[in-house]
């Protein structure tokens, strides 16, 4: 615990010799370039976020995990839940018997780790999968993941939809919904 404790203390140094930085030195192409590196590691510390609440709910005794990060992290349920969901699906997940899965979305997970992916991103990804019929099979779903998280590594959020669009009517080109599909949906 205290090398966690070290280390978050060496990064609030960090973040405040950062901060302490005269940018108006800086010529205008080297901030995009500054501001690029501190996205990178802005996400990755979210990734990492991610990861410590992906194990908070292995802890016993502790209140409803959703409130409690609530609670702590001063955000709204509805924000900790979102927060919850994301981490399900991008952290190693473990069977009944203790072994070791990938998560749900393993290419998007890897990306997402490296600070290459922002949370509008993973939601253009978590909506294709969210709509995406259950008649696709499971090999045409992984295809579609990795080229989604590869997609996603060069594309604006926005230029993402359009590609997970085309993606849909690739997989689903009739629109066909089985009921499940539409129980499913409404939820």
């Amino acid at each position: 615990m205290c090398s966690i404790d070290g280390l978050l203390g060496e990064l609030d140094d960090v973040v405040e010799r950062l901060g302490a930085v005269d940018l108006e030195v800086l010529s205008p192409p080297r901030r995009f370039v500054v501001l690029e590196r501190l996205e990178t590691a802005r996400r990755r510390q979210v990734a990492l976020s991610h990861a410590v609440l992906a194990r908070l709910e292995r802890f016993e005794g502790c209140p409803p995990v959703g409130i409690a990060v609530a609670d702590v992290l001063r955000i709204s349920p509805r924000e900790a839940r979102r927060r919850m969901r994301d981490a399900e699906q991008l952290a190693p997940r473990t069977t009944l018997t203790g072994e070791l899965l990938p998560p749900v979305l393993p290419e998007t997970a890897k990306v997402w780790h490296d600070g290459q992916l922002d949370g509008e991103h993973l939601r253009v990804i978590q909506t294709f999968f969210r709509d995406l019929p259950d008649h696709v099979s499971p090999v045409e779903v992984d295809k579609a993941e990795r080229s989604l998280a590869g997609h996603a590594v060069t594309l604006r959020p926005d230029q993402l939809e359009k590609v997970a669009h085309r993606l849909a009517l690739h997989l689903n080109p009739d629109g066909t919904f089985s009921d499940t599909d539409r129980a499913r949906k409404r939820g």
